[in-house]
């Protein structure tokens, strides 16, 4: 994948995440804060856990990338663990989410979140303006329950991570 192929993806998730965000200003506080069973999340949680998500891959892949570590370069056995990503995305079965990304605060405000997660995509898009173009085919993402994946596969992982959980979220609201 190119560099601009790289910036095609961004925009795509920036797309999807503002049309859900749009769709999710239409509800009442009470709404998106409602967890349909103890166990379950609200809508909130599932933005919160999104924002979670997205921003300790920046920061997994900018603490490495302070290291100048060497990157090993993609191959099968990354497109077979991108793969086991995809099919964990489409399962039909929960995956429970690393601790890291599922502590949310109780009552979340809507644009409180939708700020900070503004705040995380600018973030994102900064760091893929400036990553260099010969990394782009090398496994520099660490991905919790695969492993290392490519910058280009991260962001399709986000879209597919993303969609799952809009899914869900959609749910929760009865849509």
């Amino acid at each position: 994948m190119t560099k601009s192929e790289t910036q095609q993806q961004f925009q795509k998730i920036e797309e999807e995440r503002n049309a859900f965000l749009n769709e999710l200003s239409k509800f009442s506080s009470e709404a998106v804060n409602k967890k349909p069973n103890q166990n379950a999340w609200s809508a909130l949680d599932v933005v919160e856990h999104l924002i979670q998500s997205e921003h300790y891959s920046l920061k997994y892949i900018e603490k490495k990338m302070s290291f100048n570590p060497s990157f090993e370069k993609s191959g099968l056995k990354t497109n077979f663990r991108y793969f086991m990503v995809k099919i964990s995305m489409w399962s039909p079965f929960s995956i429970k989410a690393p601790v890291a990304v599922s502590q949310f605060s109780s009552d979340s405000d809507f644009e409180d979140l939708k700020s900070k997660w503004d705040s995380e995509r600018k973030k994102l898009k900064l760091f893929l303006e400036s990553f260099p173009s010969d990394l782009l085919d090398k496994e520099v993402y660490k991905h919790p329950a695969v492993g290392k994946i490519t910058i280009p596969q991260m962001l399709k992982f986000f879209s597919l991570h993303f969609n799952r959980h809009k899914k869900q979220a959609f749910r929760t609201l009865g849509k």
